[in-house]
């Protein structure tokens, strides 16, 4: 299923299916159609940013999952696969739940001229981050994200895990984000030094090709939906 909606909806639909119970294997790329600020399960919005999201003409959303915030807009499609819970891939450990949908994610942007590795369970933040920094998804690497060329952060992954089924969630810098939104509306000001932390710390997909051979949410959904119907998450 390829959906174009704000990220609200997305996440909406994630807890509506879980809440459900998840039947049987689904995918679901989302295009986002507006800007929002997208917020961690444990991440609280303060009135002051809620203020600070409505001068900027953005949502502030928090997922179902973990994890830091997230500027969504139309530089990112997201994807997510649902899995029922007693599926052999819901029953798997986390870490290596993350890797093989991270090889997956690998062997899909391979194909489409887009060379990436995966990050080892060992990895860390960036040494010295402070708190605000920490706390953006894109600022550091967890286990089984994906980084293209010169280490750089391409996909952000994150999981809910509930009786009622799984959620791997993924998130491609299809183009570079607002960095300076997402600082001006977490900080309360412009923040040159995360800004462009963010910026070099990350590639997207427009700079990993050539002009006019950037993929598509279309081509990108058909090779992802192929890997995961090896993995039997798809049909």
């Amino acid at each position: 299923m390829i959906a174009i909606g704000s990220a609200l909806a997305e996440q909406e639909m994630i807890r509506t299916t879980l809440d459900n119970g998840v039947q049987a294997p689904s995918a679901a790329m989302w295009s986002y159609s507006s800007v929002s600020l997208v917020l961690g399960r444990s991440q609280k919005p303060s009135a002051a940013m809620w203020e600070r999201a409505g001068d900027e003409g953005i949502d502030v959303v928090v997922r179902a999952a973990g994890g830091g915030a997230v500027i969504a807009g139309p530089w990112m499609c997201s994807h997510t696969v649902l899995v029922p819970p007693d599926h052999a891939f819901a029953r798997i450990s986390l870490p290596r739940s993350y890797e093989a949908i991270s090889e997956a994610w690998r062997r899909a942007l391979g194909r489409l001229g887009i060379p990436t590795c995966i990050a080892p369970r060992e990895v860390a933040g960036p040494a010295g981050a402070g708190d605000a920094i920490r706390d953006v998804c894109f600022a550091s690497l967890s286990c089984g994200e994906l980084m293209g060329l010169g280490n750089r952060k391409i996909v952000g992954l994150a999981q809910v895990r509930r009786r009622s089924g799984v959620a791997i969630c993924a998130g491609l810098l299809l183009g570079q984000p607002d960095w300076p939104r997402l600082s001006r509306v977490w900080l309360g000001q412009n923040d040159d030094a995360l800004a462009r932390s963010l910026r070099d710390g990350t590639i997207s997909c427009e700079e990993c090709t050539p002009p006019g051979r950037v993929p598509g949410i279309a081509e990108i959904n058909a090779e992802i939906v192929a890997e995961l119907c090896e993995l039997g998450l798809a049909v």
